[in-house]
């Protein structure tokens, strides 16, 4: 209880000093440095420790990563305010500018609430020890309550501006550094050239190529500082490919110069281009000065140079390590295999990182055709079972177009109808619910004869007619379409197109050809159970809801 009553004086303090300065400063108190007496200094000593008390108590808060409290805000402030008030009363108007300094820093380092509360209060403040002095003039407190709000908006939009411009510099600074990881895993293959793949969990992928790539760097940075230290060398550099095998570009280097080309250099070109064509290394010495295109102008000229490929088992070059010297020191044999072995360490790096994302790779995509058969496990009414269907389908292939179609018999005839859909592809949403009757169109022929077409690439056709003539798919550049098989019965189709050009990947397509397999399972599962659902609720012969219903 004793406690419980301390804590509470402790807290009060804040407020009884700031009313105490409060009703000094009304009554005259702060006049004049000659006239302070035992209350102002009383009142002084109250607001120092209700300052020392809120600051103690904010610095707590912070050390345990709990969010400030609009209340601890309010004393802090209130007794900044209340101190520089008394400042004021006693030095005079000269000194006044020192309110407006204060109110920019409470408006810009608080919460905007806390902030403008505190103007507030400084404004009751001001009318305090404007009304409260002779001769007082109304105009004086209206300049100085338009100036107060003046600084505290003009500051708070600066400082607006310049968190919303560091926010943006930081965002661009990690897009670009993302952009910078994704290039070089396409350099290391980690990802194949031209996908862009968007599927749930992109963070955790982009995590995946930032550690594959890092591991990589490391990788390399080690090997090239064995080649600088034993070779002796002015320069030890790897060069990779880029991914459309074009270029030479500089990965990393351990080099005694700062004119180290930086820019990307022609793959098919002079003596690295050499090594790329023949796939061998060479070794030169001149005496006249080398050029190999890895130096800007302006860069020293070297006399020696040692270039030896990183070479796949397959016999595909995928870069260049190499060493260079000023003096006309050649390198030799020993020298030759050092590097090699050292280019076969990168390369071993690439190979482990690439093979350890082709893991992680594989992994996922299992998980996600496991989540998605589960999924349509679970769903009991048909538009579950689509909206199961679709959703799965485009997290399965990132697909940007997926339909369901069903088939139904009407006078004898086969008609088509588009369940549901998802993606963006003209004609959009309207398709939806459309029916079509049975015609030469791909939907149609896969439900004839069962299996998934078009047998071929989708550019390699002139105009693929997918659901009827009136009906066109434009921006696809992959499409597969697969029959809802259950038992000896096709129920319709799952139609599967992408933006991406040249045909789906044969393990996507097989995991959405299993898809399709299961969802004509569930369709029929849920059609038979709102069939069953259907006779127990209506009468047979009337068609209306039964007795028991």
């Amino acid at each position: 209880m004793l406690r419980r009553s301390g804590r509470a004086a402790l807290a009060s303090i804040p407020a009884l000093a700031l009313l105490f300065a409060f009703v000094r400063l009304g009554r005259g108190g702060f006049s004049h440095f000659d006239r302070l007496g035992w209350q102002e200094l009383a009142a002084v000593l109250g607001l120092l420790v209700a300052l020392a008390r809120s600051s103690f108590t904010r610095l707590k808060r912070s050390s345990l990563g709990a969010p400030q409290r609009f209340r601890a805000d309010l004393e802090l402030g209130g007794a900044l305010i209340a101190l520089t008030y008394a400042v004021v009363a006693v030095a005079g108007e000269p000194v006044y500018p020192l309110v407006y300094l204060l109110v920019a820093c409470l408006v810009s380092f608080l919460p905007r609430s806390s902030g403008f509360t505190l103007v507030g209060v400084a404004m009751v403040f001001d009318a305090l020890l404007t009304f409260s002095a002779r001769g007082a003039r109304p105009t004086t407190f209206l300049a100085h309550g338009a100036f107060l709000i003046l600084f505290a908006g003009a500051y708070h939009a600066v400082l607006a501006t310049r968190l919303q411009m560091a926010r943006r510099a930081e965002s661009d600074a990690v897009r670009n550094r993302l952009r910078e990881v994704e290039e070089q895993a396409r350099t290391f293959r980690l990802i194949s050239s031209g996908t862009q793949e968007s599927f749930p969990g992109v963070q955790d992928q982009e995590k995946w190529l930032m550690a594959a790539v890092k591991e990589i760097e490391g990788a390399v940075g080690t090997a090239l500082e064995i080649g600088e230290q034993a070779l002796h060398s002015h320069t030890c550099a790897a060069l990779l490919l880029t991914s459309d095998d074009r270029h030479l570009k500089l990965h990393d280097c351990r080099s005694a110069s700062d004119r180290v080309q930086r820019d990307r250099i022609p793959a098919s070109e002079g003596l690295l281009g050499g090594v790329i064509k023949r796939g061998a290394p060479v070794r030169i010495a001149s005496a006249s000065p080398l050029n190999a295109g890895h130096y800007e102008p302006g860069a020293p000229p070297i006399h020696a140079l040692l270039a030896v490929p990183i070479m796949e088992s397959s016999g595909r070059v995928r870069g260049v390590v190499l060493a260079d010297r000023l003096a006309h020191e050649p390198f030799t044999e020993g020298d030759e295999k050092l590097l090699g072995t050292l280019a076969s360490e990168v390369l071993r790096a690439i190979e482990v990182e690439r093979v350890m994302t082709y893991i992680r790779k594989t992994r996922d995509e299992k998980d996600r055709f496991f989540r998605a058969i589960e999924e349509l496990n679970r769903a009991g009414a048909p538009d579950q079972v689509f909206v199961a269907v679709l959703e799965s389908a485009r997290q399965l292939a990132g697909l940007d177009f997926c339909a369901v179609t069903l088939v139904s018999e009407q006078d004898g005839q086969r008609v088509h109808r588009v369940a549901r859909l998802s993606g963006v592809s003209s004609p959009g949403k309207a398709l939806e619910g459309k029916t079509f009757p049975d015609n030469n169109g791909l939907v149609s022929n896969v439900v004839r004869y069962g299996a998934p077409l078009p047998g071929r690439e989708l550019r390699a056709m002139d105009r693929p007619v997918v659901f009827d003539d009136d009906t066109v798919l434009r921006g696809l550049g992959a499409l597969k379409i697969f029959p809802l098989t259950a038992g000896d019965r096709i129920l319709g189709t799952l139609v599967a197109g992408s933006r991406k050009k040249g045909p789906l990947d044969s393990d996507v397509l097989r995991m959405l050809e299993v898809l399709a397999l299961q969802a004509g399972q569930a369709v029929l599962r849920a059609q038979l159970f709102e069939q069953m659902e259907r006779m127990a609720t209506t009468d047979g012969l009337t068609g209306l809801f039964n007795h028991r219903t």
